[in-house]
């Protein structure tokens, strides 16, 4: 039977000399449907990999743009130089003082001191950088910065109030041993005696005053000045002259709310404020000062002032007579170099200022309003000449005394590492802050949480390293006496991770690490430090300490002549019965002859609102929804997609078999038959059924 014009290869074949069959050419419209999804796969799998990447680096550019500070007109530039307007950032400060409560035993009976935390005393903490400028083409921020605190009444512990009087340690009493190094010998032998001839002066003066007595009274006023002669001549020849000057001195202070008993105790009466950010016109200061004006001795080098745990700058000029500047940068040229020092006061290695009278004072400082303050420091200062200024380093090498990382308010971003690298410049040194846990308590938004590094509360018998701190006390503590003029240790407040020992010496301690343990709550994509409680405590030692003592008798007789209605009409006693008494308090004598004193902790806390959570979870967390989202469906199209190209490629394969197969039989798969046709002039085939010039072409089984 004749195949007129059959076409055996359906379509697919070349042009030719004959004709070749092909296996596709996708001219049919279930080709063009395969080549329509497979063009859509790609395209899904374009979008998930591609615009993923492009929304984050649109996202990560716009983080940028809000924590780089290059220039005052940068996003963040108002919220970063300062905290005073009404929808900025609030710090508080909440400060907590250790209230004494059985001085006299813990001060002269060896008793375990017995404190009770009185507080909080809530301060906010405001800040306001000046003299801003940028360099290295807005990678570097050189400013500096005053940071004062005022009372909140508030939020402060009901019934607390600034004229609150304290029971603390006696700073000045403390470090009188310090302070005596600071007084020229001579003048300190020139008191001496002085002392002694107004001694020797009022002695005289009282027996002449009983010379005028009747008698017999007469004879007992003599006899009872002549034994207090005997005592003073006995008290002036005991014990060191310095423990004499300091107990002298400190008998000479009247009476008044700071020392309201006639003793000299290592503790006195303190208002809050004064007690942790220090005091001017220290009464003892004040008379040694006044002393030394008498004796025509140079007061130039002689301070009345007790600097705090803190500082509180007073106003801009202040801050810049007393700091100099920071430098930072601000992550423009390297996003994870955000907020990280360059310089802190002008030093790249810390120096504290331990004698500020030892440099030259600005012209208007004034000792009665104004704590003193070293000469700026400067960078290219040799250690002869920083010295010389009155600075000191705080530790024991350059790695210990090194200023690196940021100031814990800002990080480089991403946030992922396990260690972050801070200095706190309230304990002079730079330590690593440690990954802790992630939590989500923060209006549902996740953040990284660190906390102190366990490895920088050791001391160093447990870890050596800590050596170079100067940490060879029970764990736990950290040693910043070299700079403080006095036996200053720092830790967790109510010894929190410390020693056993700490606790256990002193009753009203109840360490807790949800309320005591510092840490910092990270936004990790924006490096944003959304929660934060920084917890330290300052504490102090105190030592028993040895001091002549006044024959208590030889004293009481004296008092009761005084008291004597006759013998007190011609004895002018005035305050100088007063003044014997107190001579004859005892020695310091105290617990295990030292003790570490807790004194204050305070809590430097802050939290962003639930207006700075939503707007991260509308911005950022929708960004990485969306695109997360996107990359989901997608793939999810692309894998319905190849399925559905799956199936139609398997339905066309047995189709067009099938369809080949019905047409021509059944045909072996190893088999190429040729066709070729013999044309005659009208077209027959001349009975031959094969072809004599057609192509040839491939099995059906092979198509």
């Amino acid at each position: 039977m004749k195949q007129e014009n059959a076409d055996p290869c359906f379509g697919r074949c070349v042009s030719g000399e004959g004709k070749t069959c092909l296996k596709s050419s996708f001219k049919t419209k279930s080709d063009k449907a395969k080549c329509c999804i497979f063009s859509l796969i790609l395209t899904c799998l374009f979008i998930a990999v591609i615009l993923p990447s492009v929304i984050y680096k649109m996202a990560d550019d716009g983080i940028n743009e809000e924590v780089v500070i290059d220039s005052m007109d940068a996003p963040s530039y108002a919220a970063w130089q300062t905290n005073t307007g009404p929808d900025d950032v609030k710090v508080s400060y909440k400060v907590y003082l250790f209230d004494l409560q059985n001085y006299y035993d813990a001060s002269f009976n060896a008793s375990k001191p017995a404190v009770s935390e009185v507080g909080p005393y809530t301060y906010s903490e405001y800040f306001n950088k000046f003299d801003i400028s940028w360099s290295d083409d807005g990678n570097l921020v050189t400013y500096n910065t005053q940071k004062y605190y005022i009372f909140d009444p508030e939020n402060s512990n009901p019934g607390v109030s600034q004229d609150d009087l304290i029971t603390m340690p006696y700073l000045t009493a403390m470090g009188f041993e310090y302070l005596l190094a600071l007084i020229p010998p001579e003048a300190q032998d020139q008191f001496q005696a002085m002392e002694t001839q107004a001694f020797n002066e009022k002695i005289a003066e009282l027996h002449d005053q009983a010379d005028t007595l009747p008698v017999g009274e007469r004879v007992a006023a003599n006899r009872v000045i002549d034994n207090l002669d005997a005592a003073i001549t006995d008290y002036m020849t005991q014990s060191t002259p310095s423990s004499q000057f300091f107990k002298t001195l400190m008998c000479k202070l009247p009476v008044s709310p700071a020392f309201p008993d006639n003793n000299v105790s290592p503790f006195w009466k303190v208002h809050p404020a004064e007690a942790y950010f220090g005091w001017l016109n220290d009464p003892v200061l004040v008379m040694v000062q006044n002393m030394m004006l008498g004796m025509n001795q140079s007061v130039d080098g002689w301070s009345t002032a007790v600097p705090g745990a803190a500082t509180n700058w007073t106003s801009i000029d202040d801050t810049r007579r007393r700091m100099n500047v920071v430098v930072q940068k601000t992550g423009k040229k390297n996003k994870k170099e955000v907020a990280r020092y360059e310089y802190y006061n002008n030093q790249s290695t810390q120096y504290v200022c331990i004698a500020p009278l030892e440099s030259p004072q600005s012209a208007d400082f004034d000792k009665e309003t104004m704590f003193p303050a070293c000469e700026l420091f400067q960078y290219d200062w040799d250690e002869e000449t920083i010295e010389a200024k009155g600075y000191t380093t705080a530790f024991a090498t350059d790695y210990a005394n090194r200023i690196a990382g940021t100031d814990a308010a800002m990080f480089g971003r991403p946030v992922q590492e396990p260690f972050l690298e801070v200095y706190i410049s309230d304990i002079y040194r730079t330590a690593y802050i440690m990954h802790a846990k992630t939590v989500e308590d923060w209006h549902q938004v996740k953040l990284r949480r660190y906390e102190l590094n366990p490895k920088d509360l050791e001391n160093a018998t447990m870890n050596p390293m800590q050596a170079q701190y100067y940490q060879f006390g029970p764990k736990g503590l950290e040693n910043v006496s070299k700079v403080a003029g006095l036996p200053s240790f720092v830790s967790q407040p109510h010894f929190l991770e410390c020693d056993e020992s700490l606790i256990g010496a002193v009753t009203g301690l109840n360490p807790n690490p949800l309320v005591h343990k510092t840490y910092l709550d990270i936004e990790p994509q924006t490096g944003l430090l959304c929660r934060a409680a920084k917890r330290l405590q300052v504490n102090y030692v105190i030592e028993s300490f040895h001091m002549p003592v006044m024959e208590q008798q030889a004293v009481n007789e004296f008092e009761a002549a005084c008291r004597n209605t006759n013998m007190s009409q011609a004895l002018n006693c005035s305050d100088f019965d007063v003044t014997m008494q107190c001579l004859t308090t005892p020695s310091w004598n105290i617990q295990d002859d030292s003790v570490m004193f807790p004194y204050a902790w305070v809590e430097e806390g802050m939290v962003l609102t639930r207006e700075d959570a939503d707007g991260l979870k509308d911005t950022l967390y929708w960004i990485d929804d969306f695109a997360a989202d996107v990359q989901f469906w997608c793939f999810i199209v692309a894998g319905l997609l190849s399925i559905l190209l799956f199936g139609m490629m398997l339905q066309s394969f047995y189709m067009e078999d099938a369809a080949a197969a019905s047409h021509y039989g059944k045909i072996d798969e190893d088999t190429v038959v040729a066709y070729k046709k013999e044309e005659t002039p009208d077209g027959e085939t001349n009975g031959n059924p094969l072809a004599e010039k057609q192509e040839p072409f491939l099995s059906a089984e092979n198509y």
